[in-house]
């Protein structure tokens, strides 16, 4: 846990240090450097954390106020990710990070280091502190208006009451003695702040007219940390009911569908586009997550665990999927500079369409990508819930199960299109190599989805109770299908060479 506590502070010294220094290039690598070091500090702690069932904590005591930071299995699969990613972001901002003014990046680092704190704090004062810094970070860095602002303080002030009220029942505001104690008016005033606030810092958006770098963090880090909150405050109740678990399902489904309806593949403003996808992302987390409660309800093992894992891979996909979709095209789209002129090793690489059809690929779910084992993982959940003589549960899981499948329709419909927004464009090296990075990881992560959940398996096994069902052989006949369309796409592309050869 030292580790951990020190890439902590590693994270906010590089947001307030970097202040002090004129030089615009050298405060960019001395931002890179720190988000190395600290991204290397929280990632080794959390990939042991996601090998075992073992949570480690750092304690302080200040006058009769214990704050303590755990590490845990539930948090380590998002810490770990987001540890890279931050890294790989802040590689590609170089343009952006060495012009802005030190505001905007203090406001970036500041998220970022909100971020990985509100992973690992227990105090619940200290929690609610830290989501109005993070809240605050990101409507400063959109250059929000007072609106929004005033907007995300009322969710802040849901999130406060709620814990006030924890207090007065409890006598307690640490987390580690709150199993089972969260009740259901309280977990809807933390659901309530959470997504008000999210919202808010969503909205803010409409009117920025920035670069990348905060919508990278927004996309990568900001909207899984709301999901994590949502997670954890779940495992804290462990009693779920009906009404919370439809409030949930319903708000997953309308961000959902709005994100894709109003999808305009025409819209010049790419990061747009890419935002509205993120938001259907965002929208599937909450889906499992709600039939994970319905899992928990009825009783059902599998359908608690596979939708449970489903969320994670969603996770896994907003972390390291939508970031690499941005920077996929940021050469054309951000305001990156001058370009390379063109090189020999530039003949060998794939065009801006390919890259875009991988990280696209991701998103929607399709073969042979990590998305469609977390849809994958969705499904069996459903159809493992068919299985509960529960008419009313029944009906909700077909209704869940037509509205998933007209969502992922209506989505490659809007992106029908995106493609033709792209045409081959020269690349710096290391972004093509970083970008050919990504690529590698979808591909194996999406073809050995068995290999993938490994990653999950620990924080799901302690959120189901201590009981553990992994779909192996669900998975392992998903990696059957992936490799199997892999071929197949291959045999028709080379088929096509073949005859476009003989023609000429």
């Amino acid at each position: 846990m030292g580790l951990f506590f020190t890439a902590l502070i590693l994270y906010f010294a590089a947001a307030f240090v970097q202040v002090l220094f004129k030089n615009s290039t050298f405060r960019y690598y001395f931002l890179l450097a720190v988000t190395l070091l600290a991204g290397i500090f929280a990632g080794i702690p959390a990939f042991k954390a996601v090998r075992s069932l073992s949570s480690d904590y750092i304690n302080f005591v200040i006058g009769k106020v214990n704050l303590t930071f755990v590490l845990d299995n539930i948090a380590a699969p998002i810490i770990l990710f987001l540890a890279v990613t931050v890294f790989l972001i802040n590689l590609n901002c170089t343009n952006y990070l060495e012009k802005s003014f030190k505001k905007d990046i203090l406001y970036a680092c500041t998220a970022v280091a909100s971020v990985f704190t509100l992973m690992s704090v227990v105090n619940a004062v200290l929690f609610t502190v830290i989501f109005e810094i993070l809240i605050l970070s990101f409507l400063l860095l959109f250059k929000a208006t007072k609106k929004y602002i005033i907007i995300s303080q009322i969710g802040a002030v849901l999130i406060a009451c709620a814990f006030g009220v924890i207090y007065y029942q409890t006598g307690t505001v640490e987390f580690g003695k709150l199993f089972g104690l969260i009740t259901p008016p309280v977990f809807v005033m933390i659901f309530a702040g959470v997504l008000i606030s999210a919202c808010s810092v969503i909205l803010s958006y409409t009117y920025y007219k920035g670069n990348d770098l905060p919508v990278f963090l927004l996309t990568g880090a900001g909207l899984p940390a709301f999901a994590y909150v949502l997670i954890r405050f779940l495992f804290l109740w462990r009693t779920p009911e009906e009404f919370i678990s439809y409030m949930i399902l319903v708000a997953g489904f309308f961000i959902a569908y709005k994100s894709v309806i109003t999808f305009d593949s025409s819209e010049p403003d790419f990061r747009r586009s890419v935002l509205n996808i993120s938001y259907k992302n965002t929208g599937l987390m909450l889906i499992a997550l709600s039939i994970a409660m319905f899992g928990m309800i009825l009783k059902n093992l599998p359908t608690t665990a596979c939708a449970l894992f489903a969320v994670y891979f969603f996770i896994f996909n907003q972390i390291i999927g939508i970031p690499a979709l941005l920077i996929s095209v940021r050469n054309k789209y951000g305001e990156t500079g001058a370009v390379e002129e063109q090189a020999v090793w530039q003949k060998f690489l794939p065009s801006d369409k390919f890259y875009c059809g991988i990280f696209l690929g991701t998103i929607l779910s399709i073969p042979p990508f990590a998305a469609f084992a977390g849809a994958g993982l969705m499904y069996s959940s459903i159809l493992a819930g068919i299985e509960v003589k529960n008419a009313v549960f029944l009906i909700l899981l077909l209704i869940t199960l037509v509205l998933m499948f007209l969502l992922e329709v209506i989505t490659v419909r809007a992106l029908a299109n995106l493609f033709h927004q792209f045409n081959n464009y020269k690349k710096s090296l290391a972004n093509a190599l970083l970008i050919s990075g990504f690529v590698i990881v979808f591909l194996l992560a999406g073809l050995f989805p068995h290999i993938t959940i490994e990653f999950f398996v620990a924080p799901v096994f302690v959120f189901c109770g201590g009981n553990l069902f992994v779909p192996q052989v669900m998975l392992s006949n998903l990696s059957l299908i992936n490799i199997s369309f892999l071929l197949m796409v291959f045999a028709f592309y080379l088929l096509r060479f073949l005859l476009t050869k003989e023609n000429k």
